[in-house]
């Protein structure tokens, strides 16, 4: 290993010297089995933290779970495609199908956030809404994703 392989890595290294591995397992709030399946790989397994789906519908339950198990690190889980919204249709008709869903083609739906200024507007009033029902829950914020991993979108 070269000098300089060697102070890039211990310049990486936290306080302490130590590295910290997170496991975390998404969808919490989906559905009660995958909070059950979430709670019994933090008690018994690996899993150190989640990523919540406020518009799941088993949020309520995943948050008192998470309030039960305090060592379950928790951040927001952003729900942008497939998946139901947290603000009505109405306001943002832009984002979502007939239903009152989110499409399931996210490259329908990247292109349209894309090209569509009212699109955009919604998009933005969508992910406050989800981070303002995150944090009316109490539970400190650890981190943020998305579903399908649309947080990586420009538009996002």
């Amino acid at each position: 290993m070269s000098a300089s392989a060697s102070t890039n890595r211990a310049a990486a290294l936290p306080p302490g010297g130590s590295r910290r591995l997170v496991v975390n397992a998404d969808d919490f709030g989906d559905s009660p089995g995958a909070n059950a399946a979430i709670i019994a790989a933090h008690r018994d397994g690996i899993v150190t933290s989640a990523s919540l789906m406020v518009t799941g519908p088993a949020f309520e339950e995943a948050v008192d779970l998470a309030r039960s198990f305090p060592s379950l690190q928790v951040g927001l889980h952003l729900v942008l495609i497939g998946e139901r919204p947290c603000l009505p249709p109405e306001r943002i008709p832009d984002l979502v199908d007939l239903a009152g869903r989110f499409p399931d083609n996210p490259v329908a739906a990247g292109l349209r956030w894309w090209v569509r200024p009212a699109a955009r507007d919604q998009l933005r009033a969508e992910i406050e809404a989800q981070v303002d029902r995150f944090i009316k829950t109490g539970l400190p914020l650890d981190h943020l994703n998305s579903h399908l991993h649309f947080h990586v979108h420009p538009t996002v």
